[in-house]
Parts: C-alpha cells; structure tokens; sequence
C-alpha cells in the first residue's frame, strides 16, 4: 500500500487526509489494512485506489482484497467506514473487464451526514476522479434504499429465496412475463426482509 498523509486544522481538532494507493496485483490482509488505519490519527479521511471490490461499497462483486478490507471496516471497535460515489470509478480499456467501483475513502470518526462523495465525468483516465465534500454542519444526505446490510444472514436469505421460487414459471404472453416478475421481485424483498 502506498499512502501519503497531512494533518488539518479544523474548529480546534486535527483531521488527516490521506491518499491511498494499493496495487492491484498484490495481496494486502485486513491485519496489514488495520495497521495503516491505526497509524493515522483519530479522525482521518483515506481516500484513493484501493484497487478492491466489495459490494459493500457498491462494487459488483467481492474480491479478496476487498474482503479483507471489508472485515477490517465492520469491527464496530475500529469506528471507520466507507464513503463511496456508489457508481462505477474505473473504465477499464479491456473490452473483457466491465466498470467496476474501486476509488473511495475509508473515514474513521467522521459523521455520515458530514461527508459525501460523487464521480465526476471525465473520462481523460481510466479512472473517474471521486470529488469527497466534508461538511462542517451537518447536511441532510439522501441514503440510497438497500434492502441487505453487513448484518444480512445470507445463509438465511439463500434458504428462504430456494424454498420460495418458482423455477419455472409458465411465460405465455406479457402478464405472464409481468406476474414472474413481481413474483420474484416479492421473494428476494421478502428474503431480504426476513434475513436482515
């Protein structure tokens, strides 16, 4: 991992601001993610390339990495979190590779109605740069609807969407289509529901 930080002065108490890049092909452990967050201060904006994907931070999927990372943010004793534009960051030039969210900050002690984060558009790198505004009062943030969280039991949900589905609906003409589809859309609500 390869970070720079600095240190700023705000109302009375230190923030530090971090630039965060971590190369793609080698491997860092939540221990190693944890060392470097506890060598920060305490109230830090880290925010870079974390090259890793967890769709707690809204990647399409979860690399090891990213799982590493994620399992060091949910510790409720380390007090960090995850700011993210919630849209793809990387545009990668590989036709085979599809758009994926790997730029965001990691915070630690810092509100969530304090800071937000979006992708700007423009497109001169294979990377969206991610404009973070910390807000010195607080705003009101409109919080993307999720129906899972860190606390979903997916073994649960699994169970229940299995146990619930209709595998082979009978699709004959447009309300057939229609009625399958709020069918499915009911049991992965209802799933959701029950596991979280």
């Amino acid at each position: 991992m390869q970070a720079t930080s600095i240190d700023v002065q705000m109302d009375y108490r230190s923030l530090k601001l971090a630039a965060v890049y971590c190369p793609p092909r080698f491997t860092i452990s939540e221990l190693q993610f944890m060392d470097y967050f506890n060598s920060l201060s305490e109230q830090f904006i880290a925010a870079g390339d974390y090259n890793a994907k967890h769709t707690h931070w809204g990647s399409r999927l979860v690399s090891p990495k990213g799982r590493q990372l994620y399992n060091a943010l949910i510790k409720p004793s380390n007090k960090l979190d995850c700011v993210s534009p919630g849209t793809p960051t990387y545009w990668p030039t590989d036709p085979r590779k599809l758009p994926d969210l790997i730029d965001f900050a990691v915070t630690k002690n810092i509100p969530r109605n304090l800071i937000s984060a979006n992708s700007l558009p423009d497109l001169s790198s294979d990377h969206s740069p991610v404009l973070f505004q910390l807000n010195l009062h607080p705003v009101a943030v409109d919080k993307p609807f999720r129906l899972t969280t860190n606390k979903t039991n997916w073994l649960k949900y699994k169970k229940y969407v299995s146990s619930h589905i209709e595998l082979n609906p009978r699709m004959n003409d447009e309300v057939d289509i229609n009625q399958s589809t709020n069918s499915l859309e009911s049991v992965l609500v209802e799933a959701a529901r029950m596991s979280t």
